[in-house]
Order: structure tokens, then C-alpha cells, then sequence
């Protein structure tokens, strides 16, 4: 799925950009390169079809390239948030069979003591760069893309298995309520491991527009950005716009965006 998406706009726009992180541009053609690079790597190490795997990083390239490739593969990946410890992680792996994880070296310390084998990015063959991307695997909807942990603010977290049909479905909802196009860029500052900041990327994927990905939502960080990138659309919880409007950010914000959109929880209505 993710292949046959980043070839067909390899065919049609090679050099448009995809994501920009940290001001680094990357595009349609270098994320399938990635992905190539990351499939292959992953194999080698025994993950394929099915496995169950554990990522462990932050909100970055690595996550996404590592995501893709399990989805090409039809492995099914869990994205467990950065800010979990070992408890928390430990609490998870008691109602998920891991036979992996992945994660790096900084974050490997928080794993508990279990007897799954770790294996950290950085020991994996990198990511951007890498071999012409292959022929892809056929999918059908009913395809586990991801599992998720839901109502972790509230109390111990849940389960929630994501298939490639409840993906499409969801990014096709949404852009029947804003008319996405390839001229669109999207600030994703929502975390990957939560169905907001996750389904931004596939949004993109479906739809050809760019995405400004940040590590978190800082309120400085997050005008700044979407100022010099001239975002149009922004999802946001509304804590964050809160936070937002009331440090009264360039009246030029106000003027780009043509779409603000908020979940997570009730909005006060003076927002």
C-alpha cells in the first residue's frame, strides 16, 4: 500500500516534498528510497508477515520509515508513546505478545526486562537514501495497519486494532469535509502514536499534500513553523490553541490557515 502511493506520485511528481522535518525537506521519491532500505533491513532480522512489533521512539522520521515498512510487510506495529517508562511499557506487554521491539539507544533503558529481542534504529541499515523501491504487496482492507493504545489520560491503556479500510475510510470522511489538494500544508504537531497525529501522515499519503512534522507541540515552536512553511491547515487539541491564541501570533496566521481542526475534548466556546 504505502509503496504503491509514494511510486504512483514518483511517477507523476518525484521531487515534490511529502514531510519536512526540521526544515529538511523530504520527498515522495527519498521517503520510498527509505522505506526500501527499511523493509529490507527489517527482514533480515526475521520480522515479517504478522510479527508483532514494539516501536519505542519519538515523533520523528525514524518512527514513520519503521511504521511504513511494517505495514509493507504485513507486519503489525504498536506505537508505544515516548513518555511511557518501563512500568507502563511493562503493562502493556501484558496484554500484547511483542516479538520484537524497536527503539534507540537513549530510549532502550526504559524496555523492561522481558525476553524480547530489542533492536535499536540506529543498528538498523538507515533509512533516507538506500535502494530503487520494489514491486508492491497486494492488500485488501480488512489488513491490520496498526494497533494503538487508547484512553491512557483516563486510566490503564487499551487496544485498538486499526485496519487499512478504517484508514482510508477516515482520511475519505475528512476530506469530504475539507476538500484536501497537493497545494495544502498541513502542521502535524499531534503525537504519531494517536490516531490524530497518525492519520495526518496517511492523509497526506492519499491526498498529495505536505506535511510540516514537529517532535511535540511547543507554542513558540508551532507559530514559528507554521508561519515560515505558510501552513493552511492545522490539527489541534484545544489546549493547544488555547495556548495559541492567547499568545496573539501574527495576524497573518489567522489569514493562511483555512482549516483548524480541534478533538480530543470540548472547546470553550470564546476559542
Amino acid at each position: 500500500m504505502i509503496n504503491q502511493l509514494l511510486k504512483n506520485y514518483m511517477g507523476l511528481r518525484p521531487d515534490d516534498i511529502f514531510i519536512n522535518y526540521h526544515n529538511k525537506d523530504i520527498t515522495y521519491s527519498s521517503m520510498a528510497y527509505a522505506l526500501e532500505s527499511r523493509i529490507k533491513s527489517m527482514q533480515a532480522i526475521n520480522i515479517n508477515k504478522d510479527s508483532i512489533i514494539g516501536i519505542y521512539m519519538d515523533n520523528n522520521l525514524d518512527l514513520l520509515e519503521i511504521l511504513f515498512a511494517c505495514i509493507e510487510i504485513q507486519a503489525i506495529p504498536l506505537i508505544i508513546p515516548s513518555t511511557f517508562k518501563s512500568k507502563e511499557i511493562d503493562d502493556v506487554c501484558h496484554h500484547v505478545s511483542f516479538d520484537y521491539f524497536i527503539t534507540n539507544w537513549n530510549n532502550s533503558e526504559n524496555l523492561p526486562k522481558r525476553d524480547i529481542p530489542i533492536f535499536p534504529i540506529e543498528e538498523l541499515s538507515p533509512g533516507i537514501g538506500g535502494c530503487a523501491p520494489s514491486q508492491s504487496t497486494n492488500f485488501n482492507s480488512k489488513q491490520t495497519a496498526c494497533l494503538l493504545l487508547t484512553s491512557g489520560t483516563m486510566g490503564t491503556p487499551k487496544i485498538a486494532q486499526i485496519s487499512i479500510g478504517n484508514i482510508i475510510a477516515n482520511c475519505n470522511a475528512w476530506n469530504k469535509i475539507i476538500h484536501f489538494n497537493q497545494n495544502d500544508v498541513y502542521f502535524n504537531c499531534l503525537p504519531l502514536h494517536h490516531i490524530g497525529g497518525l492519520s495526518i501522515i496517511f492523509r497526506a499519503l492519499l491526498f498529495g499534500f505536505k506535511v510540516i512534522l514537529a517532535d511535540k507541540f511547543d507554542k513558540n515552536f508551532s507559530i514559528q513553523e507554521m508561519i515560515q512553511h505558510q501552513t493552511n491547515i492545522v490539527s489541534l487539541v484545544p489546549t493547544m490553541l488555547s495556548r495559541i491564541v492567547e499568545s496573539k501570533p501574527n495576524k497573518n496566521l489567522a489569514k493562511m490557515l483555512r482549516a483548524v481542526i480541534l478533538g480530543g475534548s470540548d472547546c470553550r466556546k470564546n476559542l
